[in-house]
């Protein structure tokens, strides 16, 4: 088996596993908040963070799952489809909301762990939309190749 059929798989397996550790993460995320608050020494959990997290959460999980749609359709041998740029168009509004999110807790909780998240996902947003575009013409050009044919 080459390298092109693995790779594929190799990358569904780690999304599948990403999701499901991520699926986890939201369902003990209020026990891990309280832990981690608990453990550097906050008395409580600071007002509307939870709210800040799960508000950032759906979007997140969001884009897991264009992701894994993404992984099947490499794994299906059709990178180049509609279905993959609604999927990079999904990530970007995702992660794009997400910074709003996050720009957000900058400006309210005043720490810098908000900023460094909001940057991330900024650059998650430009990259797919960048990618997003690629496809796009990458379909263009087939389907002009085959109308020359």
């Amino acid at each position: 088996m080459n390298q092109h059929k693995v790779f594929p798989d190799i990358l569904f397996a780690m999304a599948i596993t990403a999701f499901i550790g991520a699926l986890l993460l939201g369902v003990t995320a209020p026990w891990l908040l309280r832990e981690y608050c608990r453990f550097i020494g906050l008395a409580s959990v600071p007002r509307g963070l939870l709210a800040l997290i799960y508000v950032s959460y759906l979007p997140f999980m969001a884009i897991w799952a264009a992701s894994l749609k993404l992984c099947m359709n490499l794994r299906r041998d059709i990178p180049f489809s509609s279905d993959s740029i609604s999927k990079l168009r999904v990530i970007s509004f995702c992660a794009f909301f997400d910074f709003l999110v996050y720009c957000a807790g900058t400006a309210i909780y005043r720490r810098m762990v908000f900023f460094v998240i909001a940057a991330g996902a900024f650059m998650i947003f430009i990259i797919s939309a960048i990618i997003r575009e690629l496809v796009v013409r990458g379909i263009e050009l087939k389907q002009e190749t085959e109308l020359t044919i």
